[in-house]
Order: C-alpha cells, then sequence, then structure tokens
C-alpha cells in the first residue's frame, strides 16, 4: 500500500503516468498497468562500509546525512537469536523516537528492530517484508530474511546487543541469509539525543534473487497510513523529512515486474462495486511472485481458526468487505484443460485455486494433546496447511486420506481433492458434532516440520498409494477447540454465499489474446461449479462481476422413523449438483443451489438419503431461488437385513470406560444399548453428590457416546479429582 502510495505520488508530480485501456470480458476484469501496477527493474545495495546518521528535526520528522564510517568491534553480548525469532533488550535511557519515548526495543533476527511490540508473531512465524509497514514504529537497519542458525553459518556470528550510558548498540553480525552462504553485518547505534545510527560492515546479499523480495533500509514511525518518503541513500542525501515522515529505500533485482496487489485491486474498485470477499488476479505475462500461487488475508474478524483478528482492506480500496487476494501465476504456466492433473503431488488448476482460495479460513488450527500441552502436529508447512500425516480426507489445504493397512502401516488411495469435514467447520459450514474424529500418522521422524522433498510433516500432500508408518493419535474437533476457542460466527451466522472476482493484469500496451481470455473465462465458471462440490454444496461462490444470482436452499434432519432421534453418519446427496454430505453427528443435511444467467425461476432437485441399517429415501422436488425450503426425512429400519442389523445392536447395555483417562479438558464416554431405551447419563463427584446431567433423553440400539467437558450443570469448570459416570 505505502509503495503504491509512493508511486502514485511521484507519478502525480512527473506527469508521467501511463494511458491504461481497461475491458471487461465474460466477468473477468482486464485491468491494464498505468505505471503504477508494476514494479520492475534492478536497484542493488550499494552503500556497504558506510555509515547513516538520523537526526530529528525541527519538523518533526529526521535529516539524514552520510556521515564518516564508524563500526563499534565490540559486540557486547550474543541475545542467541534463531531463525525470524525476537527478543527485548532495555535501553539504558529514555529514547524519543518520533515524539515518543520508549525504554526498550523488540530486537527481531531479520536485521530490524521495533517499539511497542514483536516485529512479527506467531502463528505463523516467519519473514515477511510487508512487516516493514505493520502498525508498530521500527527501523530497519537491513531488513531481510537473515539467519543466524544457518547451516554453516560463522561461529562469531549472531545478532548482539552492547548497552551503554548514552547508547545502545545492536549488531547483527556476519547473519547468512536464509538458505544461502551469503553472509552480512550491520550495526544499529540509538542515542540518548534520539539519534540513529546505521553502519554497513559487510553485505553480500545486495539483493534476493532467491525470494524476489524487496530488502529494506529505513526508518518507519508506525501508525495507520504515515506519509512516506522513497529515497537513494547513495544519491538524495542530505534529505530532511516532513513530520512524522517514513524515510526508506527498497532494494530489489526484477527481472520479470512484480504485481502490486494493492495497486491494482485499487485500481479494481474505481470501476466495480466493494462487493467481493476474495479478489482473484492472472497475468498474460511472467511475473515475479513467491511461490507458484499465494494468497494473502487482508481481513478476519473470525475468531477460532488460528489466525488474530485484523481489518487492512481500507489499504485496497475496500470498505471492509474485502478478506483476501490470490495471485494465481500467469496464464500460461496452467494447462488448457483446469482438470489436467499436471502438477506435483496430484494437483490441478481447480485443487490449487481450492488450496489458495482456501487459504481464506485455513489450515491455522492447533490443537490441545492429551497431555493438555497445545500441539501443531496436525500442521505441515509454514504452520499453514495440514500436515501430510494428517488424515484430512486428501484436502485442498493438504493432508492425506490415510486409512490403516497393516500393523502400523498406513496408506492413502486417494488424490487431492475438495474440502474436508474440519475445513468446512473452520469456513462456518459444520458445526461441531458435524465433524468426524480425525488422527495423524505419529513418529519422531513424521513429526519434524521438514519441508516439500526434506520428509517431515510439512512436506505438502501425499500423492496416491503413498505408504506411512507410526501410531495414530486420535485428534477431535473438542481438540481444535480447546486450542482455539469455538469458531465465532458459529455456523448458525457464518456467511456461506460469497461473491468472488477474477481479474487479468496485462502490460502496458499488451493486449491479451482471444485465447488468453477464453482460458481465464472457462477457468472462472470451472472453479465455481467445482468449488461448490468441494464444500458439499454447503456454500455457494458468485463469481459474476455484475450480477447478484439468487440462493435456493433446503435443509432438514434426518430422524430414526421410531424415536425421532437424528440417525448418526447418514450420507445425503444432491444428484444433480454432484453434491454429497456425510454427516457423523446431529443429523442436519443442507444444500444452497445458486442461479446463474441461464437459471429458471425454480430447479429440479433430487436429494437422496442413505444410513447404515435403514431404508433409503428419494426427494424430488422443484425449489425457488430465492427461498429456503425444509425437508425432514424419517427413515425406517431395514428389517430385511436382520443379520447385519442385529450384528450392530448389543446383546446387553454396557458402559464403557472413559476415554482418555486421565483426561484435560474433555473425555468421551461410550455405551450400548441393547433396545430402545430412555436413558439417562450422569456424573458424581467422590461424595456422592450429582454435578453434571449429561443426557436425559430416548435414544435408539446401538452404540452411543458423548463428550463430558468437566464442567458442572451450570457451567462451572470443576476441580481435579475423581468421578463416577452412571447410565441409567
Amino acid at each position: 500500500h505505502y509503495r503504491y502510495q509512493a508511486k502514485m505520488k511521484s507519478l502525480q508530480k512527473s506527469g508521467a503516468r501511463l494511458p491504461s485501456r481497461d475491458f471487461f470480458f465474460n466477468d473477468v476484469a482486464v485491468i491494464e498497468d498505468d505505471g503504477t501496477l508494476l514494479t520492475s527493474g534492478v536497484n542493488l545495495f550499494d552503500t556497504d562500509m558506510q555509515t547513516f546518521h538520523f537526526a530529528p528535526n525541527t519538523l518533526g520528522g529526521y535529516d539524514v546525512t552520510n556521515i564518516t564510517f564508524v563500526f563499534d568491534a565490540d559486540l557486547g553480548t550474543n541475545l542467541n537469536l534463531g531463525d525470524d525469532t525476537n527478543t527485548t533488550v532495555d535501553i539504558p535511557f529514555t529514547f524519543d523516537y518520533y515524539g515518543v519515548s520508549w525504554t526498550d526495543v523488540h530486537v527481531n533476527a531479520n536485521g530490524i528492530v521495533s517499539f511497542g511490540g514483536d516485529i512479527n508473531t506467531p502463528p505463523p512465524l516467519f519473514f515477511d517484508n510487508n512487516d516493514f509497514f505493520n502498525n508498530l514504529p521500527k527501523i530497519a537497519a537491513y531488513f531481510m530474511d537473515l539467519n543466524p542458525a544457518e547451516p554453516g553459518a560463522p561461529a562469531d556470528g549472531g545478532v548482539f546487543a552492547k548497552s551503554e550510558a548514552d547508547k545502545l548498540t545492536i549488531t547483527w553480525n556476519k547473519l547468512p541469509e536464509f538458505g544461502t552462504s551469503r553472509i552480512n553485518t550491520v550495526q544499529l547505534a540509538l542515542h540518548s539525543d534520539g539519534s540513529i545510527d546505521v553502519s554497513f560492515n559487510g553485505i553480500t546479499s545486495v539483493n534476493d534473487p532467491d525470494n524476489n523480495t524487496p530488502i529494506t533500509f529505513g526508518i518507519y514511525p508506525g501508525g495507520n497510513e504515515p506519509n512516506t518518503e522513497i529515497i537513494s541513500f547513495s544519491d538524495d542525501l542530505p534529505f530532511s523529512g516532513p513530520v512524522g515522515a517514513a524515510i526508506f529505500e527498497t532494494y530489489i533485482d526484477l527481472t520479470n515486474p512484480r504485481v502490486n496487489a494493492n495497486a491494482l485491486i485499487n485500481r479494481f474498485y474505481q470501476t466495480y462495486p466493494d462487493s467481493f470477499f476474495q479478489i482473484i488476479f492472472f497475468t498474460n505475462f511472467t511475473q515475479s511472485m513467491f511461490g507458484f500461487a499465494n494468497e494473502r488475508n487482508i481481513k478476519n474478524v473470525v475468531e477460532g481458526i488460528g489466525i488474530g483478528t485484523f481489518d487492512f482492506s481500507s489499504f485496497f480500496g475496500s470498505n471492509g468487505v474485502l478478506e483476501s487476494r490470490c495471485n494465481m501465476n500467469q496464464l500460461s504456466v496452467w494447462p488448457t484443460d483446469p482438470e489436467n492433473r499436471f502438477f506435483s503431488n496430484g494437483h490441478n488448476f481447480l485443487t490449487i485455486m481450492g488450496q489458495e482460495a482456501g487459504h481464506r479460513w485455513g489450515a491455522f488450527a492447533n490443537f490441545v494433546d492429551t497431555n493438555g500441552d497445545t500441539s501443531n502436529l496436525i500442521l505441515g508447512r509454514a504452520d499453514a496447511h495440514w500436515s501430510y500425516y494428517f488424515d484430512s480426507d486428501h484436502s485442498s489445504l493438504e493432508g492425506g486420506n490415510w486409512q490403516l493397512s497393516f500393523g502400523n502401516n498406513y496408506t492413502t488411495p486417494t488424490q487431492i481433492d475438495f474440502f474436508s469435514e474440519i475445513d468446512e467447520y473452520i469456513m462456518g459450514l459444520r458445526k461441531p458434532e458435524e465433524v468426524s474424529p480425525r488422527f495423524f500418522v505419529s513418529s519422531p521422524t513424521n513429526n519434524v516440520e521438514g519441508g516439500p522433498g526434506a520428509g517431515g510433516r510439512g512436506a505438502g500432500t501425499p500423492v496416491q498409494g503413498t505408504f506411512a508408518s507410526g501410531t495414530a493419535v486420535d485428534v477431535t474437533i473438542g481438540d481444535i477447540i480447546a486450542a482455539e476457542g469455538p469458531r465465532l460466527p458459529a455456523e448458525a451466522d457464518a456467511p456461506k454465499d460469497l461473491r468472488q472476482a477474477w481479474v487479468l493484469a496485462i502490460e502496458n500496451g499488451n493486449v491479451p489474446t482471444q485465447a488468453e481470455l477464453d482460458k481465464i473465462a472457462n477457468f472462472r465458471r470451472t472453479w465455481e461449479d467445482y468449488f461448490e462440490r468441494a464444500v458439499d454444496g454447503r456454500m455457494t461462490m458468485n463469481t459474476s462481476l455484475t450480477q447478484v444470482f439468487p440462493v435456493a436452499v433446503i435443509s432438514g434432519h434426518v430422524l430414526d422413523d421410531m424415536t425421532d432421534q437424528p440417525i448418526v453418519n447418514i450420507t445425503v446427496e444432491s444428484t444433480e449438483r454432484g453434491f454429497e454430505q456425510f454427516v457423523p453427528g446431529g443429523g442436519r443435511y443442507t444444500f444452497r443451489y445458486l442461479a446463474d444467467e441461464s437459471s429458471g425461476a425454480a430447479e429440479t432437485i433430487r436429494v437422496i438419503v442413505e444410513a447404515e441399517g435403514y431404508f433409503s429415501d428419494t426427494l424430488t422436488t422443484n425449489i425457488t431461488y430465492g427461498t429456503e425450503m425444509v425437508s425432514d426425512f424419517r427413515l425406517q429400519l431395514d428389517l430385511t437385513s436382520v443379520e447385519n442389523v442385529a450384528s450392530e445392536i448389543p446383546a446387553f447395555d454396557f458402559l464403557e470406560q472413559n476415554y482418555p483417562n486421565p483426561f484435560n479438558p474433555s473425555t468421551t464416554i461410550k455405551f450400548d444399548l441393547s433396545v430402545v431405551s430412555e436413558v439417562t447419563l450422569i456424573i458424581y463427584n467422590m461424595k456422592g453428590q450429582l454435578v453434571r446431567q449429561l443426557l436425559q433423553e430416548k435414544l435408539s440400539a446401538g452404540s452411543h457416546s458423548f463428550t463430558w467437558d468437566a464442567k458442572d450443570d451450570h457451567a462451572q469448570q470443576l476441580p481435579s479429582g475423581l468421578y463416577v459416570s452412571r447410565l441409567q
């Protein structure tokens, strides 16, 4: 956002803004660069072995000069920072920075310090060059992805602090750029008069060609949208900064242009309404970008999914509506057929699109393990995907569909596709009881983070037919809720009809071919249908730029005809759209049908309901768009399958041992019923006092389970101790 604002200011001064010809094709916005959208060229770091002095001026800003080189060889104390980590260092005096007084500073391993908080906080904890622009005041001595723990790093390297009566010195000494052997040394001195010195003493990472991310040197006041001054420290000094202005330079080496998504989306809103929760963009030229495709969250108000709440939508020109953007690379990298599984690990365009769009919500959630500790072992790459060894039903957000093969060996017979029940819970589409228990295949080797090509849980997604060995560790949705809290808004209040905009960004003077336009239009429509199948028909995705289409909804419960109680483990299909839902608990189904430009007033649907041990049932009806229909199913026991039914109905009533035991924070109590019964399940303390009545209702014959959260009937947490469960 700030780079965009600075470029706009520069173009307005020079009058060099380029003419652009935007247009619309088949619900895709085609936007041409006008000089603000793309960044390219070379600006290498060129001021090694120099010292720069920042002094507060009478304007309320800072004057910047190049002074005689000075470097303190007495580095002080090693802070023992690891990759991307932070620590807090006391300042031996009151340091005034942009008019605010500070007595400590947060030091980050990546060549930057901040005031009032760490520059980056988990989860996930990794380098992001955009952190320079967050709301914390900061000084970027040489902000890039440095790694004190890089294998082969010099033994005398590290991040050091030296405290004196009138000066605090922080030195990033002989630090390798992450993943390389390029060594860098920079020293920052904070003086008691409020001035700052930055000295470079051996910089070999003059750009970041591996990650194509800018390196930043400069000062930043924090807050919301301060004035910014982008300068050249080799050409523009001395420089006098205006009141409260950030002053910085970025070093890049971009042969291929980088898209400024902020500038692109601000341009989009000049023509189109602020009605889209997510914007998807492609280019028709080779671009510099991170990864093969990527997503960035812009706004999050959802609690209980593993990320904090924030709202940067105003920077993009949105009034709180825009939540995410996805960069889907150059069109030509994708096969013409979006279902062609050309990419590694069985991916095609649709599954990768599913992963990037799905990153709006996941996968970031931790769980509480049997020791009561919060664990990330169900997470994989960068703690932003499911673990390679997590049984995620081969979700687009990675993980596998692990099934026991023999002994402690597991295999995954499927390939990556669609979203899992846990994904749908995180997206606000399922209640907790509608999520099946999962597991991950645990071993010391499996549980290391690793990464693609390096093994461990960060290896991505397993290909079809892969084997894994280890111990299955159960994880329930209750374990995730124990770590992250309940999802809010809950399923009943979560949005389920979303709008997504598709954009093709082009270079100035570059006209897209008809084949390119047809390709992106086909991808858009194919994705819309795929997404709705991927979420089992529980959410719609309208990708039209110009039309809001109505949605028809059918929902209801599947009940036992004798007991009128919900049936567990139901499968419900809506055949015309290819929707299918498996619901382990609660007996509730729901389907949403989005109209399009060719739809009439209504749609004919055929819903088929099945449950083991019951006769299936079918409903064929017309449903009018813009309306909601409630239709319950009552299934009859299939008495023609007496042998199968009898084998599943226990011969006698039995209350099993709870699991886990001991437990924290919840335990599962299982029991069997030989006949339909009025059941009461009660918890007593060791004094014989009733503390919780978990259940009092009529249940069908079979196996049942209920979870107790160690709370009494007044929702108060009970003390640790021994408790007795009684079934009657």
